[in-house]
């Protein structure tokens, strides 16, 4: 279970949960984060859910306890490395390793925070057909955690009726990828926006999202046409940072 944190440093401030469930998306997905959401104050919680292998499945040794070691290491280093390459304070960095469905922990444990953003780095190659990613993917965004951010070559913004794509180039979003997020919202309900280097649109975001952005964030830092520099510069223009 995900505590409260109690100590004065997080009081007020906000939460970011990092998803590693797709660990091959994990690394980005914190980059992300740590460039993007972090302050000070911020809280990053590094979660993995896992489930205990259905019953009758014939093992030599109970895989519960080796699961958990196995999401803990990997939680593990994935820590330092956000630890050495941003500089960012491994006090500020929890990890949480859950036994349970993540649809789950989503509903009983993520909902009861206040000013929380959730972050996932999901593989969407291959063109996002299937996969355990496909399943991670629905029940998050099929929860009511908002915002919720997806980072893969291009950055993907979900609030509660609307959809923004940040890419460099409008042809890097999968179709599949696209019809399968407007499947989930309903695509008679959600409003969809395409922000490219080339397009030149300005985000509208409510204030609760734009609460959730480091105000201390420079652009310099960024690469140069990058999605993640795309994605700033526009909260710049339109004023959520």
């Amino acid at each position: 279970m995900i505590q409260e944190h109690k100590d004065q440093i997080y009081n007020g401030n906000k939460t970011v949960v990092l998803l590693a469930e797709c660990l091959n998306g994990a690394l980005g997905a914190g980059r992300f984060a740590a460039r993007l959401l972090f302050d000070q104050t911020t809280r990053i919680i590094l979660l993995h859910t896992f489930q205990k292998p259905a019953r009758g499945v014939s093992m030599m040794r109970d895989l519960t306890e080796v699961l958990r070691q196995t999401a803990d290491w990997d939680l593990s280093v994935l820590k330092t490395k956000l630890v050495r390459e941003f500089e960012l304070p491994p006090e500020n960095i929890e990890k949480a390793v859950i036994e349970n469905d993540l649809r789950s922990v989503i509903e009983k444990d993520l909902s009861k925070h206040h000013h929380v953003s959730v972050v996932l780095g999901p593989d969407i190659s291959n063109p996002f057909r299937r996969g355990s990613c496909r399943k991670i993917v629905r029940a998050l965004v099929g929860s009511k955690i908002r915002p919720v951010f997806l980072i893969s070559d291009h950055i993907t913004m979900l609030e509660e009726s609307r959809i923004v794509f940040i890419a460099e180039k409008e042809e890097d979003i999968s179709p599949v990828y696209y019809n399968f997020l407007l499947d989930i919202y309903d695509k008679k309900d959600a409003m969809v926006e395409i922000i490219t280097h080339e397009n030149d649109k300005t985000i509208r975001m409510n204030q609760e999202t734009s609460s959730h952005f480091s105000k201390k964030v420079h652009l310099s830092d960024l690469r140069e046409n990058s999605t993640e520099q795309i994605f700033y510069d526009r909260l710049i223009r339109s004023g959520a940072v």
